[in-house]
């Protein structure tokens, strides 16, 4: 979970100030919307490392599907690449294609 943590901070320091309030209203709005208590913090920081932390707390590996969900909102792709580029997980895809050699 460390790895995971990191590339997400590492995400949250690569938008600018205008996306990472953005970023915090996506992100508000999907604890809304799971009917999650909205921490004080999270409406009131810009700290990435407590958004972060937030995140963690509350959906913990699913912060990653969170940050996805939130990166296609904000146009940002190049962002979502980070994902794909550090897992060593395969695709679902590649994974089905694999499986069906094996047969």
């Amino acid at each position: 979970m460390a790895a995971v943590k990191e590339l997400l901070l590492e995400i949250l320091h690569s938008l600018n100030n205008g996306e990472l309030r953005k970023f915090k209203k996506f992100l508000l709005s999907a604890f809304q919307k799971d009917s999650k208590n909205i921490p004080l913090l999270l409406r009131h920081s810009n700290d990435r490392t407590a958004i972060l932390d937030v995140m963690v707390q509350t959906y913990g590996r699913q912060s990653v599907d969170e940050t996805r969900e939130i990166l296609k909102k904000l146009h940002r792709v190049d962002l979502m690449q980070m994902f794909s580029e550090t897992s060593s997980e395969p695709k679902a895809d590649q994974r089905r294609f694999t499986e069906n050699e094996q047969d």
